[in-house]
């Protein structure tokens, strides 16, 4: 089934269009669904509206938060942590009560073999929000990366550890735990989310490129419930 497409003209309406999608699954569940939700810059404008409508009352909602990724070897303390980071930004100020984080002070092995079990333990997962890499990573699930793994212990490349270090201003940690393709195939659906031409490339070869693990986001042309929600700039190699 090929995706849906909602084109966004700016930053601002992006967020709009991606909580205003996001709600209707939310919305869809008796139950509160399960969610995972990305970390970055890719996400605030959709974190902000949420947070706004929460103020204005257009939204209450429950859902079960469920980590996408983390650095390891951080203290607990550590304002790094995305753990801290999708706190502050989304689940705080929803008062999302109900989180599956990762323990990015554990022992790697035995935390990797927790998230496994866990994950394992869901028949599905409601709705999986993703951004996307200039390599076509996900999550921290890198060019090379087995279409069949699990959740795992990553080194993240090179550019993406760089990005990372320059959007805290600090080194950070090489390795990572991410979940893996068999948690992400859960989802009853996924969303794709992506701004500027940084993103244009990346997004094309994904969706209209070969299904590669040297472009880890092509795994979404086997799925089903695809929405890419992007702006024109990042949708600028799509076909007419």
């Amino acid at each position: 089934m090929p995706p849906r497409i909602l084109v966004a003209n700016n930053a601002l309406d992006h967020g709009r269009i991606t909580c205003d999608a996001f709600l209707d699954v939310i919305f869809q569940s008796s139950t509160p669904p399960s969610v995972v939700l990305p970390t970055g810059n890719t996400p605030l404008p959709f974190y902000a509206e949420l947070r706004a409508r929460l103020r204005t009352r257009q939204a209450k909602i429950d859902f079960q938060f469920l980590q996408l990724d983390e650095y390891m070897g951080c203290a607990p303390h550590s304002e790094t942590l995305f753990s801290k980071w999708i706190a502050r930004e989304v689940l705080d100020p929803l008062h999302i009560a109900d989180r599956f984080t990762f323990n990015s002070a554990a022992d790697p092995s035995e935390e990797v073999a927790r998230i496994r079990a866990h994950m394992a333990s869901l028949p599905s997962i409601d709705l999986v929000v993703l951004g996307i890499g200039q390599n076509g990573h996900i999550g921290l699930l890198e060019p090379g990366t087995d279409f069949n793994c699990a959740a795992s212990l990553v080194e993240m490349a090179e550019s993406t550890w760089a990005a990372n270090c320059a959007y805290w201003g600090q080194d950070i940690p090489r390795s990572a735990v991410t979940l893996g393709f068999q948690e992400l195939r859960k989802a009853q659906h996924t969303f794709m989310l992506a701004l500027g031409t940084s993103k244009a490339e990346a997004l094309y070869r994904a969706f209209y490129g070969d299904v590669t693990p040297d472009c880890p986001a092509s795994y979404l042309q086997s799925m089903d419930n695809v929405t890419i929600i992007a702006d024109r700039d990042a949708l600028s190699l799509f076909p007419v």
